[in-house]
């Protein structure tokens, strides 16, 4: 197994089961044909497993399928087991990275030329929430999130008829 060039696809998210997207590939070497299993211990509610039978020999991707929903936004190190080499078995690691799943946003403070919560364009404010190494999906991103589902831009003062308009998507 190629350890160090081992990945996990797909946009994983808290609360919600894992889909046929959420994978991880791994590379590896074969020398020997025949049967494989290869699969993950269990962390947070999932895991992944493959298994099948090489029938060529040389470098190959496996493509271990997950299961499970996980529970919180701890970074999930999967420890990945295989049967190669005549039953020996070969251990090597990889990290998942669990979002928080898409919200709505509403900002309400000072306009565009201001320093208030404003988020539109270029604003400072608008910058920060945008900027996916503060929210997003990356390895590095302080809040693991997966993005707004939408952004409400309010105004300075808003009315409660716009207030109850922007959090429930109706007029009072």
């Amino acid at each position: 197994m190629s350890c160090g060039s081992a990945t996990a696809n797909g946009v994983y998210k808290v609360g919600t089961a894992l889909t046929a997207s959420n994978t991880i590939t791994l590379p590896v070497n074969v020398t020997a044909l025949g049967s494989y299993t290869i699969n993950t211990n269990t962390v947070d509610g999932i895991s992944f497993s493959a298994s099948g039978t090489f029938t060529a020999t040389g470098n190959q991707n496996v493509t271990l399928q997950g299961t499970g929903t996980p529970s919180s936004t701890a970074v999930k190190t999967m420890t990945i087991t295989s049967d190669s080499k005549g039953g020996v078995s070969t251990t090597c690691t990889v990290n998942v990275i669990v979002v928080v799943p898409k919200k709505k946003l509403l900002a309400i403070g000072a306009g565009p030329n201001g320093c208030g919560y404003n988020v539109s364009g270029t604003s400072p404010s608008g910058m920060v929430i945008k900027t996916a190494a503060n929210f997003g999906t990356l390895a590095n991103s302080i809040v693991k999130y997966e993005g707004w589902d939408q952004i409400i831009d309010g105004t300075d003062n808003p009315s409660a008829t716009q207030l109850t308009t922007w959090t429930t998507g109706a007029n009072p």
